[in-house]
């Protein structure tokens, strides 16, 4: 009875779902901030700015705060805030047309053929808390120690606000939930075969350990598909939390809620 109180136990771990707190502050290193964003190179690309300007750039630098490229037109390097930038459209070799605009900074186009975002998180549902209290939606979402810009969905507009302005970022991770479902799903299920097995002991038939076996191997994929579809519909939050007043940066355990 004590191993049935156990497994169920686990199952009510895994529907309450799984959160991750990050603290961030302007001590906090890079790697931290990279957790949210992406740092790319594009070998040769279109960079549209916001004021009109259509330049050919050649070894693009996209960060978390600026983009970076060699002009060869002007011979110079140049480097710009990413708020500033409408959109890169990279361009393929041997042939100057352009390609599919991989990379896109706070500029919405409804097709998602025509966009990938520069942030890790672009197939995530994201919540930005502002300090205020008031919680709304964001896209392409790029933290910076100083400043946190985002696309906001409904409104169709770009922001950029202070981190001190910022209380916390909420980002929810379905397919990490279905993965981490299915895989402790399967355990259980194994797990719970076996002890059947063992339970009922061995006959003229099958001994118990086979027993265990086939019960285990039945249930696995069983408690796999239950368990993937539950941690698929609760999903992985990880939940960034800005102290700009605090000169340490922690990060808590992995906690259930």
């Amino acid at each position: 009875m004590k191993y049935y109180f156990i497994i169920i136990l686990l199952f009510i771990l895994l529907i309450s779902g799984c959160s991750q707190v990050v603290h961030i502050n302007r001590n906090s290193p890079a790697s931290v901030l990279e957790q949210i964003n992406i740092t790319e190179n594009i070998p040769k690309a279109r960079i549209l700015l916001d004021d009109g300007t259509d330049v050919v750039g050649k070894n693009v630098h996209v960060d978390y705060e600026t983009t970076n490229w060699f002009e060869p037109k002007t011979n110079q390097s140049r480097k710009v805030p990413n708020f500033s930038v409408e959109k890169i459209l990279q361009i393929k070799s041997p042939s100057p047309s352009l390609s599919i605009p991989k990379y896109m900074l706070g500029l919405y186009y409804p097709s998602t053929i025509l966009f990938r975002s520069i942030v890790k998180t672009y197939d995530k549902e994201k919540e930005i808390k502002l300090a205020s209290g008031i919680r709304v939606p964001g896209k392409y979402i790029q933290v910076g120690v100083d400043s946190v810009f985002w696309f906001e969905p409904l409104s169709g507009q770009k922001h950029i606000v202070q981190s001190s302005k910022v209380k916390q970022i909420s980002i929810l991770d379905r397919e990490q939930g279905l993965k981490k479902g299915g895989l402790f799903g399967t355990i259980i299920g194994v797990s719970l075969g076996a002890f059947m097995g063992y339970a009922a002991g061995s006959d003229n038939w099958l001994s118990w350990e086979t027993k265990a076996i086939l019960l285990g191997l039945g249930l696995g994929p069983v408690g796999g598909g239950i368990a993937s579809q539950l941690g698929k519909e609760k999903g992985s939050k990880t939940t960034y939390i800005f102290e700009p007043q605090k000169n340490s940066i922690s990060k808590s355990s992995v906690q259930k809620e």
